[in-house]
């Protein structure tokens, strides 16, 4: 299944985006482009040493991130 979500700017849930600066999969450009349309709750975490495993990349950091998420203190 393939989903389009160029026209999609309403979600119903918060919105995350975990982004690596150097992701040659999904460019910063069209994810920050992307992430400025949303109108719904959202928040962006940018990898400044990451391309697209920032979980790999930045092991440490992208943890506390997470944790912080589950533990509502983020």
């Amino acid at each position: 299944m393939t989903v389009n979500f160029e026209n999609i700017k309403q979600f119903q849930v918060p919105v995350i985006f975990i982004e690596g600066r150097y992701d040659y999969q999904v460019s910063a450009k069209v994810a920050e482009e992307y992430y400025n349309n949303i109108t719904s709750q959202k928040r962006i975490y940018w990898f400044e040493k990451s391309c697209h495993f920032p979980q790999w990349c930045e092991a440490s950091k992208f943890n506390d991130i997470v944790i912080g998420l589950i533990n509502g203190s983020d």
